[in-house]
């Protein structure tokens, strides 16, 4: 059975991966051509159509090449969440 200690102790096993682009602001303007947009929707959103085809598949794919290449990288997650706004508010909703 899994008990917070537990828990606690298993995270202070675990390794914590950094983007290789730090802080998010660098990372944001290296990474992205849309202006940075400040959103906190509790992590619900809805896209339509237009705002997804906004970007290439190529873009698509480069940025989830760079999600994976190093295995799970929870500081890069969270650079993604903070940006979804701005990715697809981009298409111009």
């Amino acid at each position: 059975m899994c008990t917070c200690e537990h828990n606690a102790e298993n995270v202070k096993q675990m390794v914590f991966t950094k983007a290789k682009l730090r802080p998010f602001g660098v990372w944001f303007e290296t990474q992205l051509t849309v202006p940075y947009k400040l959103a906190s929707l509790h992590g619900i959103f809805l896209v339509i159509q237009k705002c997804i085809l906004y970007h290439s598949r190529d873009t698509y794919r480069r940025w989830l090449e760079e999600i994976t290449e190093d295995g799970p990288n929870p500081e890069l997650a969270h650079y993604w969440e903070r940006s979804w706004y701005s990715v697809f508010s981009a298409g111009g909703v």
